[in-house]
């Protein structure tokens, strides 16, 4: 069952639930694998007319994966070509800085593995926490000095990042005109 349309009453007035508003799509480059499917789907539906989609995906898969690099550079390069046109450009990730706690596991992480070298994902975790537990105060207090220095510096690194994230927008604008 859909949302609900607007009903209009006489005077403007609205009964009933509106539509969910849709999200204004940011429009994206396709990939060189897109391009290639577009190329080859009317080739292969002209040979197998009866497959389904999933199998014309297990297909074009199989194709990409076989062709070499000097078979894919034609669609590499026209997928450059259109990110370019759009202006697309991947910003820089900055991940958040890290907790106390994080920065404790990424330190003692490697100690927990020399001594249980079997234990799994889940288990390094427990024995983690346990440990982190038992810290005192003074001890965690040092890996809340060093979070902190961390996310002191965190804003200017993520400004540099917008900044050079704007003038590759910049760019690309520039040489699109």
């Amino acid at each position: 069952m859909g949302p609900k349309e607007k009903v209009e009453k006489s005077e403007g007035e609205t009964v009933g639930k509106t539509k969910k508003e849709k999200k204004e799509k940011v429009k994206r480059a396709p990939t060189a694998f897109i391009l290639f499917c577009k190329a080859k789907r009317p080739e292969i539906k002209a040979a197998q007319p009866d497959l389904t989609f999933g199998s014309y995906g297990k297909i074009f898969g199989e194709m990409w994966s076989k062709l070499d690099d000097e078979e894919k550079a034609p669609y590499i390069e026209e997928s450059a070509t259109q990110k370019k046109q759009l202006g697309v450009e991947k910003k820089p990730k900055v991940s958040r800085p890290p907790s106390p706690y994080m920065i404790f596991c990424s330190q003692a992480r490697i100690q927990v593995k020399k001594t249980h070298p079997t234990a799994t994902f889940g288990e390094t975790g427990k024995i983690l926490g346990a440990m982190w537990s038992s810290l005192d105060e003074n001890s965690k207090a040092v890996y809340s000095r060093a979070a902190a220095d961390q996310k002191a510096a965190w804003p200017v690194a993520e400004e540099a990042t917008e900044e050079a994230g704007e003038e590759a927008a910049e760019e690309a604008g520039e040489e699109s005109e």
